[in-house]
Order: C-alpha cells, then structure tokens, then sequence
C-alpha cells in the first residue's frame, strides 16, 4: 500500500541520531514531530526528506532545545512534508 511505502521512505531517509515521535497524514500533508541530538541532524534527515521522490517540500513548524528528566540535552522538532504520490498509486 502507498502508506508503506512512505513509511520505509521515510525509515530510509532517517539519520541514527534523530528519532520520530508521531507521523500524521491529511491529503497531501504529513506532519513528523521527533527529537535529534543535535539541531544539525534535524537538517539532514530535512535535507535526505526533500531528495526523497515521495517528499516533495519540507517546512520546519518548530524546533526547540529541551532536556530529559535525567538532563540530557536534546532538540524537539515539527516538519510539515508534502508527499508527491496520490492516494491509489
């Protein structure tokens, strides 16, 4: 099915260090909120998103430092994706 498939696109274009939290499609628009441990990995798993053929345009909503119970820093991120396939493909 066209899910799968933006699913393991979306596994392939996933850096090691930045992690999805919720992925959320309406039509066209797939919203990824996630963590990353740095702000640098947040745009290569934007960057490698864009060069996907099933991911036309990539737009950060938000990304923000925040820090675990146990004090670890890390980055928590939105992306808004627009996906290039049509339903039924």
């Amino acid at each position: 099915s066209h899910s799968i498939k933006i699913l393991y696109a979306l596994s392939n274009s996933l850096p090691a260090d930045v992690w999805v939290k919720a992925f959320k499609r309406r039509a066209n628009e797939i919203t990824i909120t996630g963590g990353a441990l740095e702000f640098n990995y947040v745009s290569d798993f934007m960057k490698k998103l864009s060069e996907n053929t099933y991911f036309g345009n990539v737009q950060p909503k938000f990304q923000k430092n925040e820090r675990t119970s146990g004090g670890v820093q890390f980055v928590s991120f939105e992306l808004s994706v627009r996906s290039n396939q049509k339903r039924g493909r």
